[in-house]
C-alpha cells in the first residue's frame, strides 16, 4: 500500500507541470483531430491522455474508454471489424477516424 501511495503522489506532482499538463492536452488534441495515425502513435497519445484521466487532467473520458479504444485501433482489430484486408495507410486513416469520433466533443 505505501508504494501504490507514492506512486499516485509522485503523479500529483507531475500533474503540477506545465510541460506535463500540455503533453496531456496537446495529445488528445490530436487524438480529436488527426486524419493518420500510426499505431505507435496512438499509443503514444492515448497513454499520455490515460495518464491525464488518472490525475485529473481530463475528466471527460473514462478508464473504460481508454480501454476499449486500445484494443479496438490495434491492426488486427480494425481489419477485422473492417471485413477486409487493410494496407498500412488504410489502417492509419480508419484508425484516426475511429479515434476521433470517439473523442468528439459532442461523443
Amino acid at each position: 500500500m505505501q508504494l501504490i501511495t507514492q506512486e499516485r503522489e509522485a503523479r500529483k506532482e507531475l500533474a503540477q507541470s506545465l510541460n506535463i499538463q500540455d503533453t496531456v492536452s496537446r495529445s488528445l488534441g490530436i487524438l480529436q483531430s488527426a486524419r493518420m495515425m500510426t499505431n505507435d502513435e496512438f499509443m503514444r497519445l492515448i497513454s499520455n491522455v490515460r495518464f491525464g484521466v488518472s490525475v485529473g487532467l481530463v475528466n471527460h473520458i473514462d478508464y473504460s474508454e481508454i480501454n476499449r479504444l486500445i484494443v479496438e485501433m490495434q491492426p488486427a482489430t480494425l481489419m477485422l471489424f473492417s471485413g477486409k484486408k487493410l494496407t498500412a495507410s488504410e489502417r492509419h486513416s480508419l484508425r484516426a477516424k475511429r479515434v476521433s469520433d470517439a473523442f468528439s466533443p459532442i461523443h
